[in-house]
């Protein structure tokens, strides 16, 4: 439905923008606000330990993710003009590192958003360029068709505004995108219950040369949505800390209050009999040295509390592996593996299957939003920019954030090799990353024509029934 702007966040959108705001707080360790924790008092914990397991959960999969660098690559190798428009557009909006920001942002908030613009990167700048942003979701409100959830009409980006003159007065910046066109809007907050009005761009300062309108040449929406992973009825994306607040809690909880029961216990009180104090009620520490029993009287002993503490580093032990299975994590990934370390990469590899499918579920939101976000970018520097190339599809190759097994991977490539199912140049991508695969060609190259001057050996001859 259209986006009704009488209050902020719009209506449908308030539970989701308040969802991001309570994850990120999870995500950094605030758990004792989000869980409404007290402390202090007779009854309640003196000190609240936080186990942040859900910041692992996102860090892990933002290394996974972006850790080791993927390869941009065209997909028409003769467009050699479009193969480095791409490389400098990678360079330059420093891609893989606004890439692990927003997969680990994405792991948390359940979704990110991308935007693409042709401007001036910030003020500093002498020439507009093709760049590319991540965008708050926060602010972030796609109008949804009503017959298909998947079908969004327009995307406004909005946020609040306060006016430097007056610190009491708010404003409402709205930038409208539809296919080809941003609008630039500018609303008055009012008084509670009155509806916000419309102003000019120029009331506020920092806007009076903003356009009302401004044609982006595009067919597409430059607003690009990555969801964490979702489900086919469903739009907005789906967080990794769903379903796992509560099992959190309770490991703080359990955490917290062991820590509790050891602080208690630590130095235990003494129980000793009347005829060790005086007529004041007061104990002579002389007398503890030797302590004189009258017929009867119970020895001193100290008084200790068994707390079943066995018992709550069981349940803490559970939880945890509750905690490893409902996010689809591999224990082994934080050290915890409870039947030795993996021989090999392989056998890595299928302890963490049920991980790497998840990376790999993320990795197919993220490639198409790439690819999305670096093909709407060239056609900004050809629109915009003069640029005389002509766009081309990208394809991204993704690696697995595993620690790679150099042996393993060596011997795989030899037998391909001689196999013949593969080219030189593609081991050598696999083996060492796209950073150095021209280099290392020229390097065999040039040693092979050293050993053709050397031994006197030509090219092979062409195989036997093979036309020259």
């Amino acid at each position: 439905m259209a986006i009704n702007w009488k209050q902020y966040p719009p209506a449908g959108h308030e539970q989701r923008v308040k969802d991001y705001g309570r994850y990120e707080q999870l995500f950094l360790s605030g758990h004792k606000q989000a869980f409404k924790v007290k402390t202090g008092g007779a009854f309640q914990l003196t000190r609240y330990i936080i186990s942040n397991f859900l910041a692992g959960l996102s860090t892990l999969s933002a290394d996974m993710l972006f850790g080791e660098q993927p390869d941009f690559m065209v997909d028409d190798e003769a467009n050699k003009a479009a193969g480095e428009a791409v490389s400098g557009i990678v360079e330059r909006n420093d891609l893989l590192t606004m890439g692990y920001e927003a997969a680990l942002a994405a792991s948390f908030r359940g979704e990110t958003v991308l935007k693409v613009r042709w401007e001036l990167r910030t003020p500093d700048y002498a020439d507009p360029e093709a760049v590319i942003e991540e965008v708050p979701p926060g602010i972030w409100f796609p109008d949804l068709s009503e017959d298909n959830v998947r079908d969004v009409r327009t995307v406004s980006l909005a946020w609040l505004k306060i006016d430097p003159s007056d610190a009491k007065r708010q404003y409402l910046r709205i930038e409208e995108h539809e296919p080809g066109l941003i609008r630039n809007r500018l609303l008055l907050l009012s008084a509670e219950g009155e509806d916000p009005q419309e102003v000019e761009l120029s009331t506020l300062e920092e806007y009076a040369d903003l356009e009302p309108e401004v044609e982006t040449g595009l067919a597409a929406i430059p607003i690009i949505h990555i969801p964490n992973y979702r489900y086919g009825s469903r739009y907005f994306g789906i967080s990794d800390y769903q379903g796992l607040e509560a099992l959190q809690e309770a490991i703080n909880s359990r955490i917290s209050m062991v820590d509790n029961v050891l602080d208690k216990h630590v130095a235990p009180k003494l129980a000793v009999p009347p005829s060790m104090f005086n007529e004041d009620g007061v104990i002579d520490r002389n007398k503890l040295e030797l302590i004189p029993l009258e017929k009867g009287e119970t020895i001193p002993t100290y008084i200790t509390w068994d707390a079943s503490l066995q018992a709550a580093f069981a349940q803490f032990d559970k939880l945890q592996e509750l905690l490893f299975m409902l996010s689809e994590t591999c224990p082994t990934i934080f050290g915890l593996e409870k039947f030795g370390v993996a021989q090999s990469g392989s056998a890595l590899r299928l302890r963490m299957q049920r991980t790497i499918s998840k990376i790999n579920r993320k990795r197919l939101y993220f490639n198409t939003g790439l690819i999305e976000a670096l093909w709407l970018a060239q056609q900004l520097e050809t629109i915009h920019g003069g640029a005389t190339y002509e766009p081309c599809p990208v394809t991204i190759s993704w690696a697995d954030g595993l620690p790679e097994d150099v042996k393993e991977m060596v011997e795989i490539e030899s037998q391909r090799m001689a196999a013949g199912n593969t080219s030189v140049e593609s081991s050598i991508r696999r083996l060492d990353g796209p950073g150095g695969v021209e280099a290392e060609m020229d390097r065999i190259a040039a040693e092979e024509g050293q050993s053709s001057v050397l031994t006197g050996r030509g090219p092979e001859p062409p195989a036997s029934g093979a036309q020259e």
